[in-house]
């Protein structure tokens, strides 16, 4: 894992809940077979903008979902995965899942040196 690139993860995630969610917000991590589970809850819903600025693979064209959009692409190059899930009766869950390595893996992470990467 990479320490900036998560932290950048959580501050853009808890960010977006505390400016767009009613309530309080609530940050969840866990390791579970050697995955990494980051959740942030909220008591917002899952809008149309917030679906496509997970979907979309190009830089928003404004600032509307630039946070979003980074999550996406830091959590790609970590090779990790993030959804938003709904909770009933009302309530988003956004959930970033990232792979561990043992310390003593390569000396590259995986994401080092990757041509075409917007983080290099």
């Amino acid at each position: 894992m990479h320490p900036a690139h998560t932290r950048q993860i959580l501050i853009n995630l808890v960010g977006n809940s505390l400016r767009h969610a009613p309530g309080p917000v609530k940050l969840t991590a866990s390791v579970r077979a050697r995955r990494l589970r980051l959740a942030v809850v909220d008591r917002g819903g899952a809008t149309p903008a917030l679906r496509t600025a997970l979907r979309r693979r190009t830089a928003p064209p404004d600032d509307r979902g630039l946070g979003l959009w980074v999550v996406r692409q830091l959590v790609g190059s970590l090779r990790g995965s993030v959804r938003a899930r709904r909770l009933f009766p009302a309530g988003l869950a956004m959930e970033v899942v990232l792979p561990r390595w043992p310390r003593r893996a390569a000396a590259r992470p995986p994401w080092a040196g990757r041509r075409g990467s917007p983080l290099t």
